[in-house]
């Protein structure tokens, strides 16, 4: 007999049909780094969500049809003000 897999779903119902587990988690590192800097931190942070996004509109420059509909996305996303906003900690 299958073993019967139990977790949150993500909507309404019940759901059958074949499953694909991904791998665990990676484990976080035992020492967490100090911040000295929060506020250099946090513009680096911001630096780079808008140097994904850049990367990510040049490469859906380049892609065809639905590739490039998702790179665009996920560049809205990286260039999102609020996801900035809230990695600065505003």
């Amino acid at each position: 007999m299958p073993e019967p897999l139990r977790g949150l779903g993500v909507s309404p119902g019940v759901g059958a049909g074949p499953v694909f587990r991904v791998a665990a988690p990676p484990a976080l590192p035992e020492q967490q780094p100090t911040v000295d800097d929060a506020a250099g931190e946090a513009r680096r942070a911001t630096e780079a969500l808008e140097q994904v996004g850049a990367e990510l509109e040049a490469r859906a420059a380049t892609a065809t049809a639905t590739a490039a509909e998702v790179l665009g996305a996920q560049a809205m996303i990286a260039r999102d003000p609020t996801l900035a906003e809230t990695v600065a900690g505003k």
